[in-house]
């Protein structure tokens, strides 16, 4: 199916070589689309992937 995703995020530099970064990220599959697709579009409690989630990231370059 067509589907949209996005996220919104920001990422900080405290020290050089190291990025903090925090973003919102969603989908608008439905409910009904993200159960045609399970369980492999699951998490391991069964909710969808498909669902907002907050992800945090941490990168490190030498």
């Amino acid at each position: 199916g067509t589907y949209f995703d996005w996220l919104l995020g920001m990422d900080v530099v405290p020290t050089p070589g190291l990025t903090l970064g925090v973003a919102y990220v969603d989908t608008d599959i439905s409910e009904a689309e993200a159960n045609l697709i399970r369980p492999n579009f699951a998490t391991l409690d069964g909710d969808s992937i498909s669902d907002a989630q907050v992800v945090f990231s941490v990168t490190a370059s030498f």
